[in-house]
C-alpha cells in the first residue's frame, strides 16, 4: 500500500510539474534580435516596438474601458481553470488518502491565489495612477473656461480699445 502512495505521490508531482512547465513557456514572450530585423543596436534604446497609448490610437474612453474589462474577465478565467485543475488533483489525492500531497496541493493552490490577488492589486494601483496622471494633464471643462475667460479678461486690459 505504501508504495501505491508513493507512485500516486511521483505522479502527482510530476503532473503539477509538467502543467506549471507548460503555463510558464505560453507566458514567454520571445523578443527578436533587433540585428535579425536589420535594425542597428543603440545602446540604451528599447529591444521591442514602443506601444502608443491608446488614446492616440484612437479609442473612447468607453473602448479603452471594454477592453480593460474584457482583459480583466480573462484574467478571472485563466485563474479559475488553473485553481480547477489543482482542485481537481487534490480531489483525487484526498480520494487516495494521500493526505501529505493534499496538503501539498492545497498550499499550492493558496500561494497560486495570492500571487494572482497581489497582481490584481498592483494592476487596479497602476490604473488608478494612470488616470490619476491623464486627470492632471487633462483640464476640467471648468478650469478650461476660467482659463479662456482669464485670457479674455488680460486682453482687455491689455488692449483697452476693444
Amino acid at each position: 500500500m505504501e508504495a501505491k502512495k508513493f507512485i500516486g505521490l511521483v505522479l502527482m508531482i510530476g503532473m503539477v510539474s509538467i502543467l506549471a512547465a507548460a503555463w510558464g513557456a505560453e507566458k514567454k514572450a520571445v523578443v527578436p534580435d533587433p540585428n535579425e530585423l536589420g535594425i542597428p543596436a543603440v545602446p540604451g534604446a528599447p529591444r521591442h516596438p514602443v506601444r502608443q497609448p491608446a488614446a492616440a490610437e484612437g479609442r473612447t474612453s468607453a473602448e479603452r474601458q471594454q477592453m480593460y474589462q474584457k482583459a480583466m474577465e480573462q484574467r478571472f478565467s485563466e485563474h479559475k481553470a488553473q485553481l480547477a485543475e489543482l482542485e481537481a488533483i487534490k480531489k483525487i489525492a484526498e480520494e487516495e488518502n494521500a493526505v501529505r500531497t493534499a496538503e501539498a496541493i492545497q498550499k499550492l493552490i493558496d500561494k497560486k491565489d495570492a500571487q494572482f490577488k497581489q497582481a490584481l492589486e498592483q494592476a487596479e494601483r497602476q490604473r488608478r495612477e494612470r488616470l490619476e496622471q491623464i486627470q492632471q494633464r487633462t483640464p476640467t471643462p471648468k478650469a478650461r473656461s476660467a482659463e479662456k475667460e482669464q485670457a479674455d479678461t488680460s486682453e482687455k486690459k491689455a488692449d483697452p480699445a476693444k
